[in-house]
């Protein structure tokens, strides 16, 4: 049987030629490699073209969440700033690492 471990998703919200990457995987199966496997391969298909005329990915995650920031440095992300929003749960507010990825010449 097939079991969901986890999401790895490109959004279309950072404006022109750019993307946001996002993903999550739960716990029981983090430190295995899949985050920066799947996020690799959407990286590449995005940059070759595969959802059009691509420059740049953005990733944004929590500045305290060792894993996710992990995968983006094993991306080759650099980090582009950091922005103070809204919990997801609504009940305050957290600081994002905005991280940036750009097409090779």
């Amino acid at each position: 049987a097939s079991t969901l471990v986890g999401e790895v998703m490109l959004l279309a919200r950072q404006g022109p030629r750019a993307l946001e990457l996002g993903y999550w995987f739960h716990v029981d199966h983090g430190g295995r490699g899949y985050a920066s496997e799947a996020a690799r391969a959407l990286v590449d298909r995005a940059f070759a073209g595969d959802f059009g005329e691509i420059e740049r990915i953005v990733i944004c995650c929590d500045v305290d969440n060792g894993p996710s920031n992990a995968v983006a440095r094993k991306l080759g992300a650099e980090i582009a700033g950091q922005e103070r929003v809204e919990t997801v749960a609504g009940d305050g507010e957290t600081t994002l690492n905005r991280w940036a990825l750009t097409a090779g010449p």
